[in-house]
């Protein structure tokens, strides 16, 4: 009796203390790393976007005319490419649009990453999925919740909501395009769409 008493006593200790060992699943940095010269408009001098460097804040194209000797060498840089979106790792139970403790500590890593200068002005639009069980009006309204569910805690982290656009994707978006029903489709995801 006592050392099943202290088993379960054990067990809760560890159960109630799992959200502070919960390690993110990446970090600011990585945010940062993904987004930063797309929200900056190029990033730092000498930052390439492909192969070609990237524009700098507020630098434009050009288009030289006259002959190829006299344009020789002023060759505009390409523009920013598009960083796609960010899996912010946020998943969530069948049918629900509760934020698991592990979701929480990714969503704070995702809430540093927009304090960095680097992300300051920039404005995300936050994207819920879910798995195709259920109808699919069902799944587009808890796919709205999810991301709703997303942006409010991020606003409770002091993420200004004016920077934060909450959509709904329902099914239509599966990540295992072979298995619409995996976990892994059950998930909200970041896109930068622009400055305020």
């Amino acid at each position: 009796m006592r050392s099943t008493l202290a088993a379960a006593a054990a067990t809760l200790i560890i159960l109630g203390t799992g959200a502070a060992f919960a390690q993110s699943e990446y970090k600011a940095t990585d945010i940062i790393d993904h987004f930063g010269a797309a929200a900056t408009g190029g990033g730092e001098e000498g930052a390439l976007c492909g192969d070609k460097p990237c524009l700098a804040k507020g630098q434009t194209r050009a288009v030289c005319i006259g002959t190829a000797s006299a344009c020789a060498g002023q060759e505009a840089p390409a523009p920013v490419a598009d960083p796609g979106g960010f899996d912010l790792l946020i998943t969530f139970e069948l049918g629900s649009d509760a934020l698991t403790s592990q979701a929480q500590t990714n969503l704070q890593e995702f809430a540093k990453a927009l304090t960095d200068p680097a992300l300051g002005a920039a404005k995300f639009r936050i994207e819920g999925h879910t798995d195709a069980s259920g109808s699919a009006d069902f799944n587009n309204a808890l796919s709205e919740r999810r991301a709703a569910s997303v942006v409010s805690y991020l606003t409770e982290l002091g993420v200004d909501p004016a920077r934060l656009e909450a959509v709904g994707f329902g099914e239509t978006t599966p990540r295992d395009t072979n298995d619409p029903y995996a976990a892994i489709n059950r998930r909200v995801e970041a896109s930068l769409i622009g400055a305020n």
